[in-house]
């Protein structure tokens, strides 16, 4: 659609006075798209605009955010905020004036521009809600977990079961310097998704909570309170007085701690908002989708730990890319017996034989 090519009246004009005045006072945002016009619009108190010159005139689907290669295509000019008029109480609506008048693309593109960074501003700060009520830093973490690998773990009367997949990107790569199950206490496992570098401060914050309780009280330290710990420190992003370990952004990591304690086998999903809730079967990672409605198909609570080791590997190889072998998996038990315990290349080869 062509937007008319009538003449601004005094009406339009008092409008155009006032969104110059609402791009000069965030100026330093516009610049951003336009460098060169933002110093023009320094130079004078309000910009001389030529009506009778038409060459200025575009479609008014040249005035979107793709014309100009701003990621924003999504927002359009029905979701242009209203601007104080400057003559009157009243408001002055962009729309309106697009409709009925002719309005430099300039205004138009950095007015457009100035809509895309309102969601820019909150995303900025980690500790800062939107208007809706959302943290999107935090949304944003939970997000990049999807493109992490996928983790099962699966809590049973006879113990815990967690398996994880292994990317092995090149047949140079040791495979067994790809830790994606750990020790936390010789009582407890965790399984991550995500950044790996990130899993490493959280798993080492739980391994110190852990030693920390053992030396004080000489007793180890429950699963829940070995979560809420490292929740703890997941929460603490952006806070001037974080305690060591904790970072300016949240953690792009999920985690999955699996335990025995004087409760009985227990299993806790922890994500980077802070939020822990324990669960008898969870998955994590990009084909926790799929991987989850397979766990509420297959589990029951009678379940054994050797059942829930062959449907753990039975699930992820539904979810892999890669054909599942001893060297693309990794997979670790906590039990009252053997406590926290890893299986070897052979113990995983007789595991996927009975698939």
């Amino acid at each position: 659609m062509v937007r008319s090519r009538q003449k601004f009246s005094s009406k339009d004009a008092k409008g155009v006075s006032a969104i110059t005045n609402f791009f000069r006072q965030t100026d330093h945002t516009a610049s951003l798209c336009h460098p060169e016009e933002s110093r023009t619009s320094r130079t004078s108190e309000t910009p001389d605009i030529d009506t009778s010159d038409t060459s200025s005139c575009q479609p008014e689907s040249a005035c979107m955010l793709d014309s100009f290669n701003c990621p924003g295509s999504i927002i359009t000019t029905t979701e242009v905020s209203n601007i104080p008029s400057a003559s009157s109480g009243s408001t002055f609506t962009l729309q309106d004036d697009l409709n009925a008048s002719v309005l430099p693309s300039r205004l138009v593109d950095r007015e457009l521009f100035i809509m895309f960074l309102t969601r820019s501003e909150y995303d900025r700060g980690v500790n800062t809600f939107s208007p809706e009520g959302r943290l999107f830093q935090v949304e944003y973490a939970i997000e990049a977990i999807k493109l992490g690998s996928t983790a099962i773990g699966i809590q049973t009367s006879e113990g815990v079961v967690l398996a994880v997949e292994k990317r092995v990107t090149s047949p140079l790569i040791e495979t067994a310097s790809i830790e994606k199950v750990m020790e936390v206490d010789d009582h407890i496992g965790c399984a991550m998704s995500g950044l790996i570098a990130d899993s490493r401060t959280l798993i080492d914050k739980a391994r110190v909570e852990a030693q920390n309780h053992w030396f004080t009280y000489n007793e180890k330290m429950s699963v829940e309170s070995v979560t809420q710990a490292v929740s703890n420190l997941a929460l603490q992003f952006g806070d001037d007085d974080a305690d060591p370990g904790a970072m300016s952004r949240p953690f792009g990591v999920a985690l999955l701690f699996a335990g025995i304690d004087h409760k009985g086998p227990q299993l806790f999903h922890m994500d980077p908002s802070g939020t822990f809730i324990q669960y008898d079967a969870k998955a994590i990672g990009s084909g926790s989708e799929g991987a989850q409605q397979a766990l509420q198909d297959v589990y029951h609570k009678s379940m054994t730990l050797k059942e829930a080791c062959k449907n753990a590997l039975t699930i992820l190889k539904q979810v892999m890319e890669e054909k599942l072998n001893s060297t693309n998996v990794e997979m670790g038990t906590v039990t009252p017996q053997k406590k926290f315990h890893m299986f070897t290349k052979e113990e995983l080869e007789d595991v996927i034989k009975e698939i």
